[in-house]
């Protein structure tokens, strides 16, 4: 595959370059007529092959045979823990509003599957100002989990490190 694109670019810029060297007159209408005929046929010169019942794209396209190989452990941390998306993107999602967020960890209710029993959310406090806008910054982290995740805000806890 790689051959042929190099043919057709080939050809194209001799044709190009023979255009510009050639002066305009009855000899340079039938060279370009030839290098046109030339570039039609560096590119279809693959159709015999793609047209017969031989014909397989990964050896046209020169791919080799990769092999997909599944991450276990990858499946098993998922599996362990079915909430890690979303603390993920709860975690993104604050960052993004600016709030020095360092870990998320969603807790389901014992025995329960799929219900929320709290939202820990856990700051950075060197990353924050002085003390009297911890509350603040705990409130409005509070709200922005509990809006984002759907849960009431007296299940989101704020600590900091």
């Amino acid at each position: 595959m790689s051959t042929w694109l190099l043919s057709v670019a080939g050809v194209i810029t001799l044709s190009v370059l023979v255009d510009i060297l050639l002066p305009e007159g009855q000899t340079n209408k039938y060279i370009k007529g030839i290098f046109s005929v030339i570039t039609l046929y560096v590119i279809i010169s693959p159709l015999p092959d793609a047209l017969s019942n031989k014909f397989d794209i990964s050896k046209s396209l020169n791919f080799e045979a990769i092999e997909i190989q599944v991450d276990e452990s990858y499946l098993q941390g998922l599996s362990d823990n079915p909430n890690l998306l979303k603390e993920k993107a709860l975690c993104d999602y604050l960052v993004e509003q600016g709030y020095p967020v360092r870990i998320v960890k969603i807790v389901e209710k014992t025995g329960i599957s799929g219900e929320i029993d709290y939202i820990n959310v856990i700051l950075a406090s060197s990353e924050l100002g002085a003390d009297a806008q911890h509350n603040i910054i705990s409130k409005d982290v509070k709200s922005l989990a509990a809006d984002f995740s759907g849960v009431d805000g007296d299940k989101v806890r704020v600590l900091y490190e």
